[in-house]
């Protein structure tokens, strides 16, 4: 489907589950992961035409992500996956790394590491970017394929880093449900502001009849408890208030006022 939008085309057809991983360099053609050849736990990487056809699986035995050179004759590849993905500082059996192989002869660089959890490789330009745990909490680090050097990128004292991903101008990552973007010249990051505007009618302002869905009611000063939630209602001195409970929503009532008010900020629905 175009990025701006448009109907979605159907590439694979096989019954195993595909994934998408990204692109070759000349935009032709799909790269994705597929378990539909396999005989054991592993996966492998495969091309398809962005027109449509017959997949070609890549010469690596397996593998789970990928991303090609800028000359697309090598690819950066992590080989395995792991059951646990969630489990933090895992070094068991395993631990991610990161391969870098030629594809005509299957020439294989490892990318130095002391059996951490490396993911996620991106190639722009001479550097493969790739998420790590090796130094705590996972966060960006870069391999210079010239020098044969690794340095972390960005400073990670909070939650680990959990997608990243590279464009032609930009690397995005994503942190506790926020995307942001990172300039490798300034070594700075930048949320990007996201607001999704859906047809959720339900979140709308709106009217809502809500006599058939009163489901208790406490009045003035009484302490009541319904379900999880718990009420303490404290007014001016000869008014009555009460409090009515109707399938979330708590009101606040006045007796002589016929007219019911939000007892918490709840604005969307009347």
């Amino acid at each position: 489907m175009r990025a701006d939008g448009g109907e979605p085309r159907r590439l694979t057809w096989h019954p195993r589950q595909d994934g998408p991983v990204g692109w070759t360099r000349d935009g032709k053609r799909v790269l994705f992961v597929s378990d539909r050849d396999v005989y054991a736990d592993f996966t492998r990487l495969y091309t398809v035409p962005v027109e449509g056809g017959w997949p070609e699986v890549l010469p690596m035995w397996r593998a789970l992500e990928g991303s090609y050179s800028p000359d697309g004759e090598r690819i950066a590849y992590v080989p395995n996956f792991q059951w646990q993905r969630a489990w933090k500082r895992y070094r068991g059996g395993q631990t991610t790394p990161i391969y870098i192989v030629k594809l005509a002869d299957l020439t294989l660089e490892r990318v130095p590491r002391e059996n951490s959890n490396d993911s996620s490789p991106q190639w722009v330009g001479d550097t493969v970017y790739f998420l790590s745990d090796r130094n705590g909490p996972v966060t960006l680090f870069a391999y210079d394929t010239k020098a044969k050097t690794v340095k972390q990128v960005i400073a990670n004292n909070g939650l680990d880093f959990k997608s990243f991903s590279a464009g032609p101008d930009a690397l995005v990552y994503e942190q506790f449900g926020g995307i942001y973007l990172f300039d490798p010249a300034s070594g700075k990051s930048k949320k990007v502001d996201i607001r999704i505007s859906g047809d959720l009618p339900a979140t709308r302002p709106h009217y809502e009849k809500m006599a058939q869905k009163i489901l208790g009611i406490f009045l003035g000063k009484r302490l009541g408890r319904h379900g999880r939630r718990r009420f303490v209602a404290s007014f001016p001195k000869r008014k009555r208030s009460d409090v009515l409970v109707a399938r979330g929503p708590s009101l606040q009532a006045q007796v002589f006022a016929a007219k019911a008010v939000p007892f918490a900020k709840q604005k969307s629905v009347k």
